[in-house]
């Protein structure tokens, strides 16, 4: 009973954590004017990548104090959108780095939110 009790409190602590990892994804960040936001997102599932090419928010198969921990790292540690100075700027990176991230498609979106590029097209 005591470790069921144990799973069903760990289980809550991660759902309070991907809701706050879910908040802080949709934060955008302010940008100047010519500066641009890249987004990583896994080609076939769509949920967004950190700067390490992690996903963002894990889908852990067992609820226990050690992933906690290390969600919650990952949450404090990790950003989900990089800035760049410029579109430029933005491009040269995802061309640095697409061969080695097949699996990753690289959005850029101005300051206003406006996607303005895919690595895809």
């Amino acid at each position: 009973m005591i470790r069921l009790i144990k799973n069903y409190m760990l289980k809550k602590e991660f759902e309070k954590l991907a809701d706050i990892a879910a908040e802080k994804a949709r934060q955008f960040p302010q940008l100047k004017e010519e500066q641009v936001a890249l987004v990583r997102t896994a080609r076939w599932t769509g949920h967004s990548l950190t700067s390490k090419f992690e996903s963002f928010i894990p889908n852990y198969k067992r609820y226990d104090k050690n992933n906690i921990e290390l969600f919650r790292n990952q949450i404090e540690n990790q950003e989900v959108y990089t800035v760049f100075e410029s579109l430029y700027h933005a491009k040269t990176y995802i061309d640095s780095n697409k061969a080695n991230y097949s699996h990753v498609e690289f959005l850029v979106y101005d300051k206003t939110q406006k996607f303005i590029y895919s690595s895809d097209y």
